[in-house]
């Protein structure tokens, strides 16, 4: 994933742009909702991973592979943990 997007959703990464966090889209097309983040915290309806997640549109759905239904209760966790999400602190 990260060799095209950027978004390196390992457990050890820690940088929060390197994760989604305030980091705009390369080229995700109609992928984005027309939405601006990858990953907003406190906010699941404003991020792109949650929509494309929430999607069976073969050119927005998150993963592109593997699946042809939303699977709830995966996204309804994810969802749950970025409503939860504080945002990083300012350095």
């Amino acid at each position: 994933m990260a060799s095209n997007t950027g978004l390196f959703l390992d457990l050890e990464e820690t940088k929060p742009a390197r994760i989604g966090i305030g980091k705009r889209p390369v080229a995700a097309g109609k992928g984005s909702g027309d939405l601006e983040t990858d990953l907003v915290p406190g906010r699941p309806d404003a991020s792109i991973i949650a929509y494309r997640m929430a999607s069976t549109d073969p050119g927005v759905m998150m993963p592109e592979l593997g699946r042809a239904l939303v699977h709830d209760e995966g996204l309804a966790l994810v969802r749950d943990y970025i409503a939860k999400m504080r945002a990083p602190a300012a350095r």
